[in-house]
């Protein structure tokens, strides 16, 4: 469908046109610096530092977990080959409920999914026991 333009139609919009395109050049982005005011209203940082914010007692846990930060928790885990319900597999997590991917055999195309909550182990069907648990837990079980 074809519309026809007559020379009026065009004269009457371009009012409307240009009053459009005026408002898009009146909504730019302006800001304001003040030079006169002073530097002893900034401030630098909200944060303190590791050492002031954290007590001697769990600094070192802060630091390892700063160190191992992993914070969308999708490190690979590499599976020690004896495990059993008494001695799983650890799972960190900040979550009560958690999806792990377990590769059960090395030749495998496809990946069983478990889904872990915090407490009892939970078995797949290849026979690894998986144990979700926070992150202080596995620290201490860890280092041991």
């Amino acid at each position: 469908m074809m519309f026809a333009y007559s020379r009026i139609n065009v004269v009457r919009s371009v009012p409307l046109i240009r009053s459009y395109v005026g408002s898009c050049y009146l909504r730019l982005f302006t800001t304001k610096s003040d030079a006169n005011e002073s530097s002893e209203n900034c401030v630098v940082s909200d944060f303190p530092l590791l050492n002031e914010a954290v007590n001697a007692k769990n600094f070192e846990l802060v630091s390892k977990i700063v160190v191992e930060q992993d914070p969308f928790e999708v490190k690979r885990i590499r599976i020690p080959i004896e495990n059993s319900k008494f001695s799983p597999n650890l799972i960190p997590s900040q979550s009560h409920r958690r999806m792990v991917g377990c590769i059960c055999e090395p030749e495998a195309d496809s990946i069983n999914w478990l889904e872990l909550e915090k407490g009892d182990p939970v078995q797949c069907y290849c026979g690894h026991w998986f144990k979700l648990v926070n992150y202080e837990d596995y620290f201490n079980m860890t280092n041991q």
